[in-house]
């Protein structure tokens, strides 16, 4: 067993992991059709779908007819498990209800795993980066498609197919575009509203590379712009140079959003940074450590992490800037080799 399991759950002995991710890490198969009895004596139970991916689990496998929850349950038995750590934010109710009816004692281990797969590995940095160079790439081939008349749609249709054309094996998450006015919604969809000259176009968009994520955002001028629309895109801009600058080893991650959310404050536009400074990326596009305004984590060598302000002003215009950073015993690496300066198309 990981020693910080058994550290911090001295009397537990298996876990019954349901997130694809921390199934991924631990065993090195992906797939959504699974479970994995994490203990001594690892199994990872699927059906025959997956018999030959299986194969390069790195543990044992167990090939199941009828439901996983089923193939746990018969193996915790065997292995004489009682007690059982579970993912109850990942859980399905039927399966949590499966094994109360069995008996078991359930213990809530709520992000443990994201935790110990926070700190990422050479390897692991180096799968982060691959998939990060495909996304800045197709951010540059992208920019001569953007243009009046254009719709968001087809700026995200023509960006994932430059993505998968530069290797990309998956998306790391919906593709946003967000022009004019919709760019006041940090998550937009993209829709069918046509570039205009003079707006903002706001693109958060990743590739998915050996089953780990790229993270970046990007904000582009079509044509002049007003001078409060620079002023609130060199805000930002100032804000996320500030909070990379605060990033090392031992850093608290509130800190670090606090000293880029005054920049932001102080330019009298705080109540439109509305969301966290940023967040772990990894196997999941969402990961710990997280850098928010109530985050108790800290910084530690190997973790990757978003620096990503964002100024929100409903019926205006919005912007946001995200690059990738890994934390280094001296401060900090970038991965995103984009310029963060306004371009204007």
């Amino acid at each position: 067993m990981i020693k910080e399991l058994t550290d911090k759950f001295p009397n537990l002995l298996g876990y019954v992991i349901s997130n694809p991710a921390d199934i991924f890490y631990l065993t090195g198969f992906y797939s959504p059709d699974c479970l994995l009895l994490y203990s001594d004596d690892p199994v990872l139970v699927t059906d025959s779908r997956y018999t030959v991916a299986a194969k390069q689990a790195s543990c044992r496998q167990e090939i199941v007819n009828d439901g996983y929850i089923s193939g746990i349950i018969d193996i915790a038995k065997k292995q004489g498990l009682s007690v059982l750590g579970i993912q109850e934010d990942n859980l399905i109710a039927s399966d949590y209800l499966a094994l109360e009816k069995e008996g078991f004692t359930l213990e809530k281990t709520f992000g443990i795993f994201t935790v110990l797969r926070s700190s990422k590995t050479e390897s692991e940095v180096d799968k982060i980066k691959n998939a990060q160079k495909i996304t800045d790439k197709a951010f540059l081939e992208i920019l001569p498609f953007i243009k009046e008349g254009v719709t968001e749609k087809e700026i995200r249709a023509k960006l994932e197919y430059i993505m998968f054309s530069l290797g990309a094996d998956g998306l790391a998450f919906e593709t946003i575009v967000a022009s004019g006015k919709n760019g006041a919604k940090p998550h937009a969809v993209p829709s069918d509203r046509k570039i205009q000259k003079g707006d903002f176009v706001t693109i958060d968009f990743g590739a998915r590379l050996d089953n780990y994520d790229s993270d970046m955002t990007r904000t582009v001028a079509v044509g002049e712009i007003s001078q409060e629309m620079e002023t609130i895109y060199n805000t930002v801009l100032l804000a996320h140079e500030k909070g990379r600058d605060a990033l090392k080893p031992g850093a608290n991650c509130k800190d670090v959003d606090s000293i880029a959310r005054k920049v932001i404050e102080e330019s009298g536009y705080g109540e439109y940074f509305t969301h966290s400074l940023g967040h772990g990326v990894g196997i999941e596009i969402h990961e710990s450590p997280r850098l928010s305004a109530t985050s108790q984590d800290v910084l530690k060598v190997g973790d990757i992490v978003t620096i990503e302000p964002g100024i929100y002003i409903e019926d205006f215009c919005g912007v946001r800037i995200e690059n990738m950073y890994v934390i280094t015993r001296d401060g900090y690496e970038n991965l995103t080799v984009s310029d963060k300066k306004l371009i204007k198309l």
